[in-house]
């Protein structure tokens, strides 16, 4: 039987989201295809596993957990008081012990954001022949790079990436596939040893090693496998190794969503690809209809007040309602014409 290793890593307070994501994993998995789940827990309850294993009632799966507490050791590295943006926790740094602490039957294995929804069959994602490492360029940052990346043009490890940022460009570690190969996660130490606290953590340290030194054996996915739910995705893309027609494909038909960002759908905001978001949330133990009627009321406030603020723009516009046409001034007088 064909199988997937995938590492999810949360705290108590992202239960329900991360529930969320490994259903829209699992929903979307060939039942021939068992899916191993590893969740790299911090503040877990017995209950909360316990809600979590009862995927593996209705699908093909094991869900282990992994508390993180076992390996505060191996994360001496991490404090969060020095952590330069004040949205990097300690958790983020869980994803590096993918490449030490997975049993050693797990020779290749996905890693997942908990704030994404997966709407495809990562089964069939694989690893390119002498390949070790896979992931999604980012357009975003990869644009503005000048900027959001100061420290790269500073730090001798990223020296390939400043003479040709094209080639070079950053992944994002949200969403990826690996190889699991020993001795990687003793570079991660010695990478932080030189530069403890990175301004973006794993991320800075996955491209360094993957993205930079060991460049010529990462696979570069397309961008609908990790799509941004916040990015303007009408701004101009032009430092990219794709071009802007691929990026307007991949937000029109994404795969993977990736709801960086202050802005959740869980949290009740209105943001792109939202229902998507919802569409799978119903679905599941983890569904808080508080929060979803909150979210219907705010989309529905916010079309009733674009339909206004369409109607009153300009002092004449012509409208259709229901095949009646009509004349809108800004007075709010309305004719028929």
């Amino acid at each position: 039987m064909e199988g997937i290793n995938v590492v999810f890593t949360a705290d108590k307070n992202y239960i329900n989201v991360i529930g969320v994501a490994i259903y829209s994993v699992l929903k979307n998995l060939p039942k021939n295809v068992k899916a191993r789940i590893f969740i790299f827990s911090s503040g877990f309850e017995k209950c909360d596993i316990n809600n979590l294993k009862l995927f593996q009632k209705d699908y093909n799966c094991e869900i282990v957990n992994v508390p993180m507490e076992d390996y505060e050791d191996l994360l001496y590295f991490a404090d969060d008081s020095q952590f330069k943006n004040k949205w990097i926790t300690k958790a983020c740094y869980y994803r590096l012990l993918i490449f030490k602490i997975l049993p050693d039957y797990v020779k290749q294995c996905f890693y997942i954001d908990g704030d994404m929804i997966v709407d495809c069959d990562i089964s069939k994602i694989k690893l390119e022949k002498d390949k070790i490492f896979a992931a999604v360029v980012e357009p975003h940052t990869n644009q503005h790079r000048e900027k959001i990346l100061k420290h790269w043009y500073e730090w001798e490890e990223f020296s390939k990436f400043k003479q040709n940022p094209l080639k070079y460009p950053l992944i994002n570690a949200g969403f990826f596939l690996a190889n699991i190969s020993d001795g990687i996660f003793d570079e991660f130490m010695g990478f932080l040893q030189k530069h403890p606290n990175p301004p973006y953590a794993d991320q800075d340290i996955l491209n360094a090693i993957f993205g930079q030194k060991y460049q010529d054996k990462i696979q570069y996915l397309p961008i609908k496998y990790n799509v941004f739910a916040d990015i303007d995705y009408t701004q101009k893309f032009d430092k990219l190794p794709y071009s802007k027609w691929t990026v307007i494909k991949a937000m029109r038909n994404p795969k993977i969503i990736h709801f960086a960002g202050s802005r959740k759908p869980w949290l009740g905001s209105i943001v792109k690809y939202s229902p998507i978001y919802w569409k799978y949330s119903k679905k599941t133990p983890f569904f808080n209809k508080n929060i979803y009627k909150a979210y219907k009321k705010e989309k529905f406030k916010n079309f009733y007040q674009s339909f206004f603020a369409l109607l009153n723009k300009g002092d004449h516009k012509i409208i259709q309602i229901l095949g009646i046409k009509l004349k809108v001034k800004r007075n709010k007088n309305v004719q028929k014409v």
